[in-house]
């Protein structure tokens, strides 16, 4: 099969040893880029380079010729900065994710237990293992931190949330029962309540934004350790999983925008409209809905990110070895 250059693809080496389909089947894009011969002969309404007369001397035909040639060179350079930045992630991804896992469902169990009442009376045990599992995200965001600008953010605003609920906690343990609402002042009761209301929002954002801050950067890890690939050439399936993967996360990461902004939004409405009735019902049962998406959200992440640690647990068996003279 001759391509549009009339060079023959079947017996060509690139074929073999790139995966290049051609300019044909590539619709104009093998494996080095786009091909401007294909578009010469397509703007001229020819099928191929014999139909013109300017030969094999055409700077387009030399032009492609010199970037086929170059490719090698360039190629051997993507695969060893793949090979770094994988031998740089992998090892650390490998370990870190399972136990990353682990004690978010710890948490994520914990926590909802405690929403529906079955630890009443084990307050002190919830204490407990929520500082412990809240301790735990602190260190594998802090192991995790060298890898990426992001990651270290994420780290960084971890440790002041903690930081916050440790100093909250404390502050209510030595608190007790010696200050209660009869002792402050009316005029000051509307203050502190705002304070108190805004603190926790306050935190809750933080939480937000470390949620979507590890999102992005699970699916900004992924699609770098995706194989270097030629945009002609065939796919493999590890070139293809971790982007599978990484878009996932970002489709996660707007199920859970979008459902926390339903939620609340449609508790607000409803709330402010609950006087005409059905319509602030409907905006209840928005919220509601919205919460059981939320919901399904914590579910996925649990799956998705224990897919993402069995790809760099394999990863880490496969992994090639480096150039002489590579980090």
């Amino acid at each position: 099969m001759a391509g549009v250059c009339m060079r023959e693809c079947e017996t060509c080496s690139l074929r073999q040893e790139y995966g290049c389909r051609g300019c044909l089947e590539s619709g104009g894009q093998p494996f080095w880029g786009s091909c401007q011969v294909v578009a010469c002969c397509h703007s001229r309404g020819q099928q191929n380079c014999g139909q013109c007369g300017d030969g094999p001397c055409c700077s387009k035909v030399q032009e492609a010729q010199r970037r086929r040639e170059e490719w090698p060179q360039k190629e051997a350079q993507l695969q060893a900065h793949w090979q770094a930045g994988m031998a740089r992630r992998t090892p650390v991804l490998a370990k870190w994710l399972p136990v990353l896992f682990w004690v978010l469902l710890c948490s994520r169990a914990v926590n909802l237990l405690d929403q529906l009442g079955i630890t009443a009376g084990l307050q002190g045990a919830v204490t407990v293992v929520e500082v412990l599992t809240g301790l735990g995200l602190l260190v594998v965001y802090w192991k995790l931190a060298p890898l990426s600008r992001r990651l270290r953010t994420l780290w960084r605003l971890e440790l002041v949330l903690q930081l916050v609920s440790v100093a909250l906690l404390v502050g209510m343990f030595l608190a007790g029962d010696r200050f209660s609402a009869e002792q402050i002042p009316q005029d000051a009761q509307l203050g502190v309540v705002l304070g108190a209301l805004g603190l926790v929002l306050g935190l809750l954002a933080v939480g937000l934004v470390v949620q979507c801050l590890f999102y992005g950067a699970m699916a900004e890890e992924l699609e770098q350790s995706a194989v270097p690939s030629p945009p002609g050439a065939f796919q493999s399936v590890f070139q293809s999983l971790p982007q599978h993967l990484a878009d996932n996360w970002r489709l996660l990461r707007k199920c859970v925008l979008g459902s926390l902004g339903a939620a609340v939004g449609g508790l607000i409405l409803g709330i402010l409209l609950g006087s005409l009735g059905g319509l602030g019902l409907l905006f209840v049962l928005l919220a509601l809905a919205a919460a059981v998406v939320m919901i399904g959200c914590m579910v996925a992440e649990l799956v998705i990110l224990w897919k993402t640690s069995c790809f760099f647990r394999d990863a880490l068996g496969d992994l090639p070895a480096l150039p002489e003279g590579e980090p």
